[in-house]
């Protein structure tokens, strides 16, 4: 047995041989369910009806199978830079968000339960731990191994510190005395939900993205956070305008910087 990383949730898990796109059981099950998995995306790579389509359009032929093209920077394996990425962001994050419609209700609650009672419940955290793969049946470990009135203590004061990325954080992350269970991936899950607009998530397959002169490497997981959300900013600042409809004033929010940068990720390109 060799031990790999889950592309999906950034977890270790153990495995027979090496895989091309390493995914543990729970976010293999998930890609399959959406019909993301290796099978299905090779079927529709070979469907005769898959047609090219315009730079601003993006065509659904099943569920969740995205159709990309050249011409657009929307290819596989390509490596751009910070200016050229963010030329083409917008196109891959409506890609991201035609693929999870059932996040963006549950960042609503979230960020609405952040504003109005400034704490988390347990059975919130556990629906985010859900939402971003569970690997491991990682929810099940949070309920074990945090008290109820330990997740409302640390998801307060990460709501009261929101202007401190570094402090928000830490009150999440378990190994800091946060909420056990919670790594980077996850805690950093928690905090786009409670802020979008200002934080976003960094796993395993960002990092992997992002070249190491964007984002140098770092033993301390809050100083590769904040370098993180730092080269999210310079994307905000470079992406242009109008963003999602749904983002008041046509903002670009630091989490749709990051989904769209996920799905880029996830094609296997790097940002150079």
């Amino acid at each position: 047995m060799i031990t790999l990383i889950c592309e999906g949730c950034g977890r270790n898990f153990e495995a027979k041989h090496r895989r091309q796109r390493p995914h543990c059981s729970e976010c293999a099950e998930e890609l399959r369910r959406k019909g993301l998995g290796p099978i299905q995306m090779s079927r529709g790579r070979s469907n005769p009806e898959i047609t090219k389509r315009d730079p601003i359009e993006i065509r659904v032929l099943e569920p969740n199978t995205i159709v990309l093209d050249e011409g657009d920077g929307l290819t596989v394996n390509r490596q751009l830079t910070l200016t050229q990425f963010a030329a083409v962001l917008p196109q891959w994050y409506d890609i991201y968000e035609k693929k999870n419609p059932k996040y963006f209700p549950l960042e609503d609650r979230i960020t609405k339960k952040a504003i109005v009672e400034c704490h988390l419940d347990m059975e919130d955290v556990v629906e985010i731990v859900k939402w971003g793969g569970n690997a491991y049946g990682l929810y099940g470990l949070v309920l074990k191994r945090n008290t109820d009135s330990h997740v409302v203590a640390r998801t307060r004061a990460a709501i009261a510190a929101l202007n401190d990325p570094a402090s928000a954080l830490s009150n999440l992350l378990g190994g800091s005395g946060g909420i056990n269970g919670l790594g980077l991936a996850f805690a950093s899950k928690v905090l786009r939900c409670l802020c979008p607009e200002r934080y976003g998530v960094l796993d395993s397959k960002l990092r992997e993205c992002i070249n190491a002169s964007l984002l140098p490497h770092s033993r301390q997981e809050v100083t590769t956070y904040c370098n993180f959300l730092n080269l999210c900013h310079e994307l905000q600042q470079k992406v242009p305008l109008p963003g999602p409809r749904r983002r008041p004033g046509g903002e670009w929010f630091i989490a749709d910087i990051e989904m769209a940068l996920f799905e880029f990720a996830w094609q296997h390109n790097t940002l150079m």
